[in-house]
């Protein structure tokens, strides 16, 4: 997370009423996918210092050896970006009057700041200000925001869908879409991909009768500005077959096990391709997380090591890492790639929850080039045991870890 720059509140101008969210969870809701517009592929600015994953803007005709730094830009899209302006805490930006945009080029406002800010900034559309949390500009560089104001829409939604599943049989599904998802069509979105999707939202479908509350974790973390927009999609497990599914080898001792590859040849190959029709989604490996809790995490790290080309992060709490005689631990090396750039969260809690394992998983992460805090993420949860109750107690860690875009800060 990127805070707020010193002296800021008490120079500015006291943000707006209003100008915060109010993204309480809305009741489950049939949110379709509105394709991007086609004319952002033909945005082209000679201003943009650096390409941002949600837009397909052109690389920047290279410098002048003796030029000064570039300007700061903000692209900001929306289906209104001919309506939209903004403003900040520096000049030529304040938070009385509206900076109109350099030009508009189809669903792009862009803006060129000269200077060095620090800038924090939010954008109007006529007199409504952006919902969500304040924008930290990167200066001298392309910045591209992606705003919502509509607070009747702009709340979280909740839907569930059925896909036939790796037996044949229905799969239950269940997304989480963010705030600005309905308003902002031109908007792509990171995606967290999560395993026993029944135990994530609701206590009612929950498997023990208490569920993650991911969406109240999301929720929060967003508004203390430590997590952008994001798409969460959880897969329902299998039941009786849930263990099964949920180990990648056969376990002798427990004779169970090995429909780990099975399972996931089936998201590589349904559920993946579904997600990318269904939603708008990022098509950057590093935008893409999995994970799960006890086997879930088994199976997440083997998808993040055996699918480098779609996974480029994984949250794995309370890790069942013992599986077959700890195999994950044997396994893990021999298709590690050093040069790939992974980030994973590892945790257990203290109270007979595998932190041996744990513990041994994160040294030899660390082996592997893994640095805490930077790509590796461990918390000892003191006194939480193995259980969704204390999951959704600390999740919320991994998110920040993860996803945090590192560019907001609360409104003033």
């Amino acid at each position: 997370m990127v805070a707020a720059p010193d002296g800021t509140a008490k120079d500015a101008a006291a943000a707006p009423d209003g100008a915060a969210p109010d993204t309480a969870l809305a009741d489950v809701a049939d949110v379709s996918a509105a394709p991007a517009d086609a004319a952002l592929a033909d945005i082209v600015s000679q201003d943009a210092a650096a390409d941002a994953p949600q837009a397909d803007l052109p690389a920047p005709d290279a410098a002048p050896a003796d030029a000064g730094p570039p300007p700061t830009v903000v692209w900001l899209h929306h289906p209104a970006a001919a309506e939209l302006t903004l403003r900040g805490n520096a000049p030529p930006l304040t938070w009385d009057a509206d900076l109109q945009p350099t030009d508009v080029q189809g669903t792009a406002a862009r803006f060129v700041l000269d200077g060095d800010g620090p800038w924090q900034v939010k954008a109007l559309h006529k007199t409504a200000w952006a919902l969500g949390n304040n924008h930290v500009l990167q200066p001298h560089a392309a910045n591209h925001l992606y705003p919502y104001f509509d607070a009747k829409t702009g709340a979280q939604k909740r839907e569930n869908y059925d896909l036939p599943g790796p037996d044949g049989n229905p799969r239950t599904l269940r997304a989480l879409l963010p705030p600005g998802y309905g308003e902002n069509t031109v908007a792509k979105y990171p995606l967290l991909l999560m395993l026993d999707g029944q135990n994530l939202f609701e206590d009612a479908t929950a498997s023990f009768g208490v569920s993650w509350k991911l969406g109240d974790a999301v929720q929060a973390s967003m508004a203390a500005a430590k997590l952008g927009e994001i798409v969460t999609i959880g897969i329902d497990h299998a039941g009786v077959k849930r263990k099964f599914e949920y180990t990648p080898w056969y376990d002798n001792t427990r004779a169970d096990g090995g429909g780990g590859e099975k399972f996931l040849v089936w998201v590589d190959k349904t559920v993946m391709p579904d997600a990318a029709l269904r939603y708008r989604l990022l098509d950057d490996r590093t935008q893409r997380t999995i994970g799960g809790s006890s086997l879930g995490s088994l199976m997440a790290l083997y998808a993040l090591v055996s699918r480098t080309n779609t996974w480029g992060n994984a949250i794995c709490m309370s890790g069942a890492w013992w599986w077959d005689n700890m195999e994950i631990a044997t396994w893990v090396p021999t298709l590690w790639n050093p040069a790939l750039p992974v980030r994973v969260w590892l945790d257990a809690g203290t109270d007979n929850d595998n932190l041996a394992d744990t513990q041994a998983m994160k040294a030899l992460l660390e082996k592997l080039g893994l640095e805490v805090p930077q790509t590796l993420g461990y918390y000892e949860a003191v006194g939480a045991a193995h259980n969704e109750s204390y999951w959704a107690q600390r999740v919320h860690l991994a998110l920040e870890f993860l996803l945090d875009p590192g560019d907001l800060a609360k409104p003033f």
